[in-house]
């Protein structure tokens, strides 16, 4: 292809390598989802935008197995991306659960909580993990700490918050 060809293509914009148009686009994806949301943990299964959620797991998933370039790593970490998004999860409802505690002077989030349903499944879901072995020492402790209540069974009636 003779040079004049190559300038009019580039002119119009034509892409010459689909790879890296796509991880550019993906890359300006990320952004304005930052510039909505303040975070970038793009989770598994967002409903929203599927293929962004598919290519930020894909990066976790590649990251781990030391597929990712230096490159691509660097350029995802000045975003803010998260690496960890379970973990990212976990902090994000932990947080929540002490500013819930501080509110209402208990962990006790009643399932079906409408003010936030997630939060009361996370709390539900924390109990019946511990029993099943399936929460880390680290999760029990940091739980504990805040003074969480692993059986509402023993818990009266007026320590819990209405589902409102």
């Amino acid at each position: 292809m003779n040079k004049e060809r190559v300038q009019r293509l580039e002119q119009l914009g034509f892409v010459w390598n689909q790879k890296i148009a796509e991880v550019d686009f993906r890359f300006e994806q990320l952004k304005a989802f930052k510039e909505r949301f303040g975070h970038c943990n793009v989770t598994r299964g967002w409903k929203e935008d599927p293929a962004l959620a598919q290519w930020c797991s894909t990066q976790r998933l590649y990251r781990n197995k030391g597929l990712l370039s230096k490159e691509r790593i660097q350029r995802l970490n000045q975003l803010g991306f998260v690496w960890d998004s379970c973990r990212a999860q976990t902090d994000l409802r932990f947080e929540q659960l002490k500013a819930f505690k501080e509110r209402f002077g208990h962990c006790n989030v009643v399932r079906g909580w409408k003010e936030n349903p997630a939060l009361a499944r996370w709390v539900n879901t924390q109990r019946v993990y511990r029993k099943k072995g399936l929460l880390s020492e680290e999760q029990v402790q940091r739980l504990d700490q805040l003074g969480f209540v692993w059986s509402l069974t023993s818990v009266g009636e007026t320590k819990r918050t209405p589902a409102l």
